[in-house]
């Protein structure tokens, strides 16, 4: 004859969630879900523009790229790291940053031809960085004061930065 076991008593039933393994319960340890702490983007975004505007590029670096994951605006973003890279003379991460940014049919967004135009700035070709601009305004018109206000906070010039090697 089976033996029954007698019904489990208050104290003796698990608390939490309960799993079935192999025909038995089994409680699950109980966890708190983890929550992400919510970014502030616009205080994020105001920091990194403040950084970014008064020259401390390796604050604003920091503070953009913590804001990335969480902007409508990832491309300009992205440009914004890639002149704060420029500026702090980090041309090697600059130039892998500079292949990430298509130019023509694939371009979703004027980052590519801001940093063909941030380039040609760099090495004193004006009209070439000129004309990246302008094919720029003509093909994303509603975006790209942005990134002419992002050109001009970074001071670009041929003084302040060593020369990047481009292959475009």
């Amino acid at each position: 004859m089976p033996s029954r076991k007698p019904a489990p008593t208050e104290e003796s039933r698990p608390s939490g969630p309960i799993t079935m393994r192999l025909g038995k319960s089994v409680p699950k340890p109980l966890q708190e879900p983890r929550r992400k702490e919510p970014v502030d983007v616009e205080r994020l975004q105001s920091q990194a523009d403040e950084e970014f505007r008064t020259g401390n590029y390796a604050s604003a670096e920091q503070h953009f790229r913590a804001l990335l994951p969480s902007t409508r605006l990832r491309a300009l973003t992205g440009f914004q790291i890639y002149l704060c890279l420029l500026k702090q003379k980090k041309t090697a991460e600059a130039e892998l940053l500079a292949g990430k940014f298509p130019t023509g049919p694939a371009a979703r967004n004027p980052s590519g031809l801001y940093v063909r135009a941030a380039i040609a700035r760099m090495e004193g070709r004006m009209e070439d960085s000129r004309s990246a601009i302008e094919s720029a305004r003509s093909q994303y018109p509603f975006i790209c004061p942005l990134y002419d206000k992002a050109l001009a906070d970074a001071s670009l010039s041929t003084e302040t930065l060593a020369p990047v090697k481009s292959g475009r």
